[in-house]
This record gives structure tokens, C-alpha cells and sequence, in this order.
């Protein structure tokens, strides 16, 4: 049952579920977790996580309806809204959908999108995708408090959890198109992550 929270009860939430985090399979709990906080949290008719593997970006958690069929359990980066932010690290608002030639139609509820990439040191991992089911269902808070968690997602997937980044390259990344992918070190990931998590650096 929904139950509308605040932004800051939103993120504490977030952040628990980052601390139970437990690398066993299906590897995606934590994930799950999170979608589902926001979408309950915040009313939104659907979120999806994806993580960025090769030239596409997979789904790896979601909260709301199930279409099996539906166009959006992998999308090429640089495809739909989600495929562009994953391709060039700039969040997509979209009020109204119907009038996006960009947007791909899953859920004829959808009437507004934001996608938002999941990104550090100028890499990105992965995009959090929100969907509503009203016009400009996204004001600036919501586009902040998503920005946030986008943020809090990457140190996750690049720390504790880059397990999941793992096994979703291993799954759906061919051999020789891994290293071409990296615009940048896993070391200076590493080093931009304990920056931006305030850990030490080792000398």
C-alpha cells in the first residue's frame, strides 16, 4: 500500500537498504528495494534501474506493472530516453510524452518520464527511469530527489555493489566489446568513488 513520504524519509530509506545490502543471488534485491521505496514512496506509476552493459542498458530491478512483452527490458544506449541518458550522461525530463518523439511507449498510462543517469567520474553505470501517470508529474523536487538517489545509486554500484555491475556485463557483454565500453579506469572509478563517498585514499 502507498503511502506518501517525504523526500528526506525517502532517502533514510534508501540508504537502510543500501546498509542490509547481501551479495547473494538474484543479486538484484537491493535494487528492487529502492524502486520499490520510490515508487511507493513518492506515487509513481513505474521506476526501473538499469545497469549500462556493452551498448545497452539492462533492467535490473522495477516497481509496477509487468509487461512481459513491453519494449523496455533492454534498450540500446543512445535509444529512447533512457538509452540517451546512458549514452551521453544528461538526465531527460519529459512532461508530456505523447508529444516526446523520443520516448518509448511501454504503459499507455505513462504521461510524463524522467530518466536520470547513474553516473561517476564521467562514466555511466547505469540510468533510474520514473514514470507518471500525470502531465508534468515531475516537478523540481521530484527531479532533485531523483538526482539524489541517481547519485547514491552510483556509489553503491561502483562500491559495495558492484557485484550487480558484474554479473550483468558477464551476462550481456561479448568479450571484445568490454574494454572499448570504459571511458575511463576502474582505478580512477575506485579513487572517484572514495572522493565522493569521503573515504581515504591509499597513498
Amino acid at each position: 500500500m502507498k503511502s506518501y513520504r517525504s523526500a528526506r524519509d525517502v532517502m533514510a530509506a534508501v540508504e537502510r537498504a543500501i546498509a542490509d545490502d547481501q551479495p547473494f543471488p538474484p543479486h538484484t534485491n537491493t535494487l528492487h528495494e529502492i524502486s520499490r521505496i520510490l515508487s511507493e514512496g513518492r506515487h509513481y506509476f513505474w521506476v526501473g534501474i538499469y545497469v549500462v552493459a556493452g551498448h545497452q542498458a539492462v533492467r535490473a530491478a522495477f516497481t509496477g506493472p509487468d509487461a512481459e512483452q513491453e519494449p523496455c527490458a533492454t534498450i540500446a544506449v543512445g535509444n529512447g530516453n533512457v538509452g540517451l541518458a546512458a549514452q551521453d550522461g544528461r538526465a531527460r525530463y519529459v512532461p508530456d510524452a505523447s508529444a516526446d518523439s523520443v520516448y518509448i511507449r511501454a504503459f499507455k498510462q505513462t504521461q510524463s518520464e524522467f530518466a536520470v543517469p547513474i553516473k561517476i567520474a564521467g562514466r555511466v553505470v547505469g540510468v533510474l527511469n520514473a514514470e507518471s501517470e500525470r502531465l508534468n508529474g515531475f516537478a523540481s523536487q521530484e527531479r532533485v530527489l531523483l538526482k539524489k538517489v541517481a547519485t547514491r545509486l552510483a556509489l553503491f554500484l561502483t562500491g559495495k555493489g558492484k557485484y550487480i555491475v558484474r554479473k550483468f556485463r558477464e551476462k550481456h557483454v561479448q568479450p571484445a566489446e568490454t574494454r572499448g565500453y570504459q571511458p575511463a579506469s576502474e582505478r580512477s572509478i575506485e579513487q572517484s568513488r572514495k572522493v565522493a563517498a569521503g573515504e581515504k585514499l591509499r597513498s
